[in-house]
């Protein structure tokens, strides 16, 4: 056959909820990996798309892949993401102009690989787990006219419809070996997402952790010279770290940013990075304001003690009071993440939240809703029934910790928690006489927040007609259980993939964190 073409795509949404995220100044990081390592190792025509940074619609994006007429296209898709790419997929099935091979990855295929396939028959092929090299090995043995039996990582049908899942793909563990996105495939954008490491220690129970439990680094130097490469050819204002937590590993964190100083990158592009408690102190917000960081975002989750022990974040109140007051010191600009509807979330548990937050007076506060994301401790608990959680939707649309409303919780009605994420707004900027900041955060984010008053309403209507939340969606069972059972299969690779990577790196076995 002719050069392979290849065309990775970022779909585009069916509506505007989240214009951080839905209308994005930044690309999308992970096909660019994708992209880069397949160019790396392959000799193929590659093209990217970023539907939602062009603003593209349905028709808009399917126009351009058919333009390109590729022999596979590929998406990447969260939960709340799964359902617009497999619209796309079908919408070219249906026009039966050209007829690529549709494949998945992302998040939400690696935590529920089978039924991904099954749920979505527009897909060929599911990529699960890190996709570098998987991805790789599939376009060559597409090439090759070769089986996919032999390569780990991937869920697809056989000849006579069955559907086959193959072992898992290990981790990558020196990420050096992963050249840098290929940001020329895709349009100059303002702000990058870039990863400076992979991984995170903590088993907090509402994150599936898709990067492993193993932190794994790229070395300073690789870093420093992308953020160049960026500011310089591509025009990048901002820099902005997906890692997991920026600062898991201190001295290796201080290196880098004092190695930003040193190479004058602070004189041309700012950042910002989220991080864990735990791991900050008063030498690296100073560095990191002399760096020219716009800002660190602090995972707080809940303000009660007893939840923060169930959640299995790994950090106390006085460990939050001692962060914020390092980022104070320091002037550094600050958010904080709380997420509402905890495991056993009480009334007195989500003012203990407010108060904490009220106390804490970050620069931004942000408030989400607790979401089961497949894969998490907190789907298969609230598929069991368990935690004062109850899946009452599994429409992926409803994934969503700002709008979404997939779960009821005991005790607590869904219209009292988004009652009171939009009363902590309020309170948390009033408390502390920050009116002119509540008008602009109300300027910036009051589309999302209008969703949320209107879905209150909906469900406040239904209330009145004699009618449950829970009928407002149908709620598939056999999907509630593939959920809980994702999380089993989950943890099994999590730990087989920490005793594999101590075992590379020679750490006792029981080093866990």
């Amino acid at each position: 056959m002719s050069k392979l073409k290849v065309m990775l795509v970022n779909p585009p949404v069916f509506h505007v909820y989240e214009p951080w995220f839905d209308t994005p100044d930044f690309v999308r990081p992970s096909i660019a990996y994708i992209a880069a390592y397949l160019r790396d190792h392959m000799d193929c025509e590659i093209r990217l798309l970023d539907s939602k940074f062009e603003r593209l619609n349905f028709v808009d994006t399917v126009d351009r892949i058919e333009d390109f007429a590729p022999d596979i296209v590929a998406y990447t898709a969260f939960t709340n993401e799964i359902k617009p790419a497999a619209k796309v997929a079908q919408m070219l099935i249906e026009r039966k102009r050209i007829k690529p091979m549709q494949v998945v990855g992302g998040v939400h295929v690696t935590a529920l690989p089978e039924q991904s396939i099954e749920e979505f028959p527009q897909f060929d092929v599911v990529v699960y787990g890190e996709g570098e090299i998987t991805f790789l090995q599939l376009c060559q043995a597409f090439v090759a006219s070769a089986a996919y039996d032999a390569i780990d990582g991937l869920v697809f049908r056989s000849a006579d419809g069955t559907v086959v899942k193959t072992a898992p793909r290990e981790r990558i563990v020196d990420i050096n070996d992963i050249p840098v996105p290929a940001w020329d495939l895709l349009p100059p954008a303002r702000q990058y997402f870039i990863q400076a490491q992979r991984g995170c220690p903590f088993s907090c129970k509402f994150c599936m952790n898709p990067g492993g439990k193993f932190v794994r680094h790229r070395t300073a130097e690789s870093v420093i010279d992308e953020i160049r490469d960026l500011a310089v050819n591509y025009g990048a204002k901002k820099i902005l770290y997906g890692d997991e937590i920026f600062t898991v590993d201190l001295p290796w964190t201080k290196d880098l940013v004092r190695k930003k100083i040193a190479n004058n990158l602070h004189q041309l592009v700012e950042w910002s990075a989220t991080t864990h408690v735990r791991f900050i102190d008063d030498e690296l917000c100073e560095l990191m304001k002399a760096s020219n960081c716009s800002g660190v975002g602090l995972g707080i989750e809940t303000g009660s003690e007893d939840h923060l022990k169930k959640v299995g974040k790994g950090t106390t109140i006085e460990l939050m009071l001692r962060a914020r007051e390092c980022t104070r010191r320091a002037n550094l600009w600050t958010e904080t993440f709380c997420i509402l509807g905890q495991i056993d979330e009480t009334l007195e548990s989500l003012k203990a939240t407010i108060d904490l937050v009220i106390k804490l007076n970050p620069d931004l506060p942000i408030f989400g809703i607790m979401v089961p994301y497949p894969g998490t401790e907190v789907a298969r608990l609230a598929a069991k029934g368990q935690g004062g959680y109850k899946i009452v939707s599994t429409d992926w649309d409803d994934y969503n910790k700002q709008i979404g409303g997939a779960l009821e919780f005991a005790g607590l009605t869904r219209s009292q928690v988004e009652f009171f994420q939009i009363f902590a707004y309020v309170r948390v900027y009033l408390a502390n006489r920050r009116y002119w900041d509540l008008v602009k955060f109300c300027w910036t984010y009051g589309r999302a927040g209008m969703v949320v008053v209107l879905k209150n309403l909906r469900f406040a209507l239904y209330n009145l007609a004699g009618k449950s939340q829970k009928n407002v969606k149908e709620c598939e069972p056999s999907q509630v259980i593939a959920i809980g059972k994702a999380m089993d299969d989950w943890e099994i690779w999590q730990l087989a993939e920490l005793k594999r990577a101590k075992k590379v790196h020679n750490e006792p076995a029981d080093n866990s964190a």
